[in-house]
């Protein structure tokens, strides 16, 4: 199984929330930017960049990727963004079929 991957020295919240508002604009949504940012920061750091991505843009992360997303990975990173960490990370990647029937504690199968 794979396992949150979150780099020695991630960029800055600042940067992150500036390279997601770039993959929301224009026609459709740059879905690999969203995947490589959420995917390899850990929950204090999400929790910045939120910060920073109201700061710098008035506006709420979780509602634009709400917006921008559709199908399995709108309701990905739904359930990435509300949880414990280990359990946001099964769900995330069960959402998007990476894994399949994994059992976490507490009885979430995917």
């Amino acid at each position: 199984m794979s396992t949150l991957s979150v780099p020695p020295m991630p960029p800055s919240p600042r940067d992150d929330a500036i390279n997601l508002y770039r993959a929301f604009k224009g026609f459709g949504c740059d879905t690999s930017v969203v995947i490589n940012i959420l995917a390899h920061r850990d929950a204090t750091q999400r929790a910045y960049i939120q910060q920073d991505y109201r700061t710098m843009y008035s506006s709420d992360l979780l509602k634009r990727l709400s917006s921008e997303l559709t199908g399995k990975l709108e309701v990905a990173t739904r359930v990435f963004n509300s949880g414990e960490d280990e359990k946001k990370m099964v769900a995330f990647y069960c959402c998007l079929g990476i894994v399949t029937r994994r059992f976490v504690d507490g009885g979430l199968w995917c």
